[in-house]
């Protein structure tokens, strides 16, 4: 009986730590996707009528790189760590 009791406890904290451990890359990945689609809204938020021409195409560039594939965590290019994997994965789990 105190060995089954032992392998539950053991089983629920497992469980908890690599839930907890899924949440924090999910929220890692939430967060550098946010912030790299932001890089585009603070280029274009910048004075760059007021620049040379060349540093001016930069920057579109950088706009169109930031909107078009932004910055991810992924697995292995399986899927991507978002707050809906983790969503996923959660519901699955219970």
């Amino acid at each position: 009986m105190e060995d089954m009791i032992f392998q539950i406890s053991f089983l629920l904290i497992y469980v908890f730590y690599v839930m907890l451990q899924l949440f924090l890359y999910c929220y890692m990945g939430e967060k550098l996707a946010a912030e790299s689609t932001e890089i585009a809204n603070i280029a274009y938020s910048t004075k760059w009528y007021n620049l040379p021409p060349k540093n001016a195409r930069w920057l579109v560039i950088i706009m169109c790189r930031a909107t078009s594939s932004p910055l991810q965590i992924t697995a292995g290019r399986f899927c991507s760590f978002t707050f809906a994997l983790y969503c996923q994965v959660s519901v699955n789990e219970l």
